[in-house]
């Protein structure tokens, strides 16, 4: 199996004993994804820019090749530093930490770990979503403002606006944060949680009309309700 990871959250993962491998852009939905519910013992994130070819020897060994895609062409990397950044499933329970276990310390790159290298890029990651935020013309500025024209036109042709967000597993936990922050902000705001499953089984329930704003929430940008 060869994945790349292109501006995209992706994990693979295996499970030797069973002679399976899968990927996804959520790593928990690995712990189930077999036809028979078979579980993947090891999973592991790919970096942006990551190819990564895995497969099974007749043998039984596992096979990883990685490479990263750079300015100055292909750069491989040893598999033995690819095999120490693969973690173990269990660390997961019902899609959150599972606080009784404990990993081993997982290196990340040459000298650093993950979590390391990950707190020295998130000040700037979060810098920079700001930026766009205030940038007039932006993918974040037009959609913000444009979701904000919608609710005041429903508000004034109506005297009410509805909002209803819909997201499914992952994306409708993140969905529901979304909705209290949004409350906070705006109380009067009548804002509807729908889950994208239930919604496709019975659609009147919700009883969606053309007078609402319907917001589709998607945390990893790969699943679509």
């Amino acid at each position: 199996m060869t994945v790349y990871a292109n501006n995209q959250d992706v994990a693979v993962g295996r499970n030797r004993s069973k002679g399976i491998m899968a990927y996804a852009s959520d790593p928990r939905v690995l712990k189930t994804i077999g036809p028979n519910g078979e579980r993947m013992e090891e999973a592991i994130h790919l970096k942006d820019g990551e190819v990564m070819n895995m497969y099974f020897t007749p043998s039984g060994k596992t096979v990883t090749q990685s490479s990263f895609i750079t300015p100055k062409g292909w750069r491989k990397v040893p598999e033995v530093d690819t095999e120490r950044r693969f973690y173990p499933t269990a660390e997961y329970v019902h899609d959150k930490k599972n606080p009784y276990y404990a990993p081993p310390p997982v290196e990340y790159s040459k000298d650093r770990l993950m979590v390391k290298e990950d707190e020295e890029n998130i000040a700037s990651i979060v810098a920079k979503v700001q930026r766009e935020w205030e940038v007039n013309g932006s993918f974040n500025n037009q959609t913000t403002a444009y979701l904000a024209e919608r609710l005041m036109v429903h508000y004034r042709e109506t005297g009410k606006a509805r909002l209803a967000i819909i997201g499914y597993d992952n994306s409708h936990d993140f969905a529901e944060k979304f909705a209290q922050a949004m409350k906070d902000l705006l109380p009067a705001l009548n804002i509807d949680i729908i889950d994208a499953n239930e919604f496709i089984v019975d659609p009147d329930v919700r009883a969606l009309t053309k007078d609402d704003v319907v917001l589709v929430v998607s945390k990893s940008g790969a699943t679509f309700p």
